[in-house]
């Protein structure tokens, strides 16, 4: 699936949501739950090939500022950001051309560092000023183009499904959403992985989930879920019985600092369900 969201957003499914959903089982379910939306690919994928379906999306994401810039969408807010994105897109354009990039990057710094939906959506949109990378004449024109809500393929579904908008504990979604009413998509920071580096302010929230799931079964929760994980052997033993070794699939990483792929080997994900 081509990207879909508004900017580049690290560890989503759109590459492996046509996967993902040939193991979904939809039969009675009204809610499509994803506790750790991200960029809710796999949500969206769902709703393009349901748009005649009346589900309820819920999506939750710890990021605050990420699901402040949904809801701006989805309530016809969002003319604001739109309009403090591009004013300091022309500004930080204009730098580069006439200060050169070191003096830019020190303006996109100051400006990142502040609180906001429209910071946060500028730091990932040209996320390639940040130190240490070194952006390309594409990366460059993207400074050209006004940045509009509208021009991103998800943009329709925001404004046209039902969906319902958390952040909180994805624990507390979980249980929530707990019914046979429910379709539950885990798309958690993946244990004994590359994320662990990450400072995180939720790592009780990360903990909580695998524990619950591992200590409860996900085969006696009443809703239907579906994890995705990177098949390592932290995982291999905590849900070694949901496991089909033959559906495993290979995944390569995208790379950030303009080629198509990392230096990093493929790995071999996997989805396990408990229906």
């Amino acid at each position: 699936m081509k990207n879909h969201f508004f900017t580049p957003y690290a560890g989503n499914k759109r590459n492996e949501v046509l996967k993902i959903y040939e193991d979904m089982d939809l039969d009675g379910i009204e809610n499509i739950v994803e506790p750790y939306c991200g960029s809710f690919a796999l949500s969206y994928y769902v709703w393009t090939q349901n748009k005649d379906k009346d589900y309820k999306y819920v999506l939750n994401d710890i990021n605050a500022l990420l699901i402040d810039m949904v809801k701006a969408v989805t309530e016809n807010d969002e003319s604001s950001i739109e309009e403090e994105v591009n004013i300091n897109r022309i500004k930080i354009k204009e730098s580069v051309v006439n200060d050169g990039f070191d003096i830019a990057k020190e303006k996109y710094k100051e400006y990142i560092k502040k609180e906001g939906v429209a910071n946060n959506l500028f730091a990932h949109k040209y996320y390639k000023l940040r130190t240490g990378m070194m952006p390309t004449g594409t990366d460059i024109k993207r400074f050209d183009k006004e940045f509009k809500f509208s021009d991103y393929p998800v943009y329709e579904f925001l404004k046209t499904a039902k969906i319902e908008l958390h952040s909180t504990n994805a624990n507390d979604i979980i249980n929530q959403y707990n019914n046979s009413n429910s379709f539950i998509f885990l798309d958690p920071p993946y244990l004994g992985s590359c994320n662990n580096f990450y400072k995180r302010d939720d790592n009780i929230n990360l903990k909580e989930c695998y524990y619950d799931l591992y200590k409860k079964g996900i085969k006696n929760y009443s809703a239907k879920i579906l994890i995705c994980h990177e098949l390592n052997w932290i995982f291999e033993v905590l849900f070694e019985e949901y496991i089909d070794l033959n559906k495993k699939y290979s995944k390569r990483y995208e790379n950030n600092l303009g080629k198509d792929f990392s230096g990093k080997p493929a790995t071999n994900h996997i989805c396990i369900k408990n229906y």
